[in-house]
């Protein structure tokens, strides 16, 4: 038997195929799938919204969970090739920039319902989830050390951090209380 596809006159493997075309089906899902080089195949099934639209979980509590690769700390991404370059892109930054237009990349996505209102957090890709502000204002809504520490109002001996009585080093980020640094110096 030959291979059912059209001018290929190879011996038949599997499926009415021969081994070649078997392959393209097993690899792509098309048996007569063109080869792509390993840079552009990022692209080969579809637009990237395509791509990211196939691989989303929508949850009863709003969130869009992405089922496909994601970084160390759980952020999903896809990979999209644009001229003959493959770079690794935020599903969420893709959804939103889709839904409100383009984004500045000075400026981060914040999850601003995660985690009191039920939000997955990192996983999520809902993009009614998402707030677009600088990277400052992100960290701040955290539970970073620093950003505890920029929400006190009072030093740890119990001075309240007013603006006479704070101190910024212009060396080193941060603050201190002044009431604080005159104990310390007269002890």
């Amino acid at each position: 038997m030959i291979c059912s596809v059209l001018g290929c006159g190879d011996s038949v493997t599997s499926r009415g195929w021969c081994e070649k075309h078997y392959a393209r089906w097993r690899r792509r899902g098309d048996p007569v799938a063109p080869y792509l080089k390993p840079g552009n195949r990022a692209n080969c099934y579809g637009t990237p919204l395509e791509r990211i639209r196939k691989r989303l979980l929508f949850m009863e509590n709003g969130c869009w969970k992405y089922i496909g690769a994601k970084k160390e700390a759980g952020y999903p991404v896809i990979r999209i090739t644009e001229n003959n370059r493959a770079k690794n892109f935020n599903v969420g930054r893709v959804l939103y920039e889709d839904k409100h237009g383009p984004v500045s990349l000075k400026l981060d996505l914040d999850h601003f319902k995660y985690p009191q209102d039920g939000c997955i957090g990192p996983e999520c890709c809902n993009p009614d989830h998402l707030v677009a502000v600088t990277h400052r204002a992100n960290s701040l809504r955290s539970d970073s050390p620093p950003a505890i520490n920029a929400r006190r109002t009072e030093c740890l001996r119990g001075h309240s951090f007013t603006e006479e009585n704070t101190y910024r080093r212009p060396s080193r980020h941060g603050r201190e209380c002044r009431e604080c640094i005159r104990i310390r110096q007269y002890q």
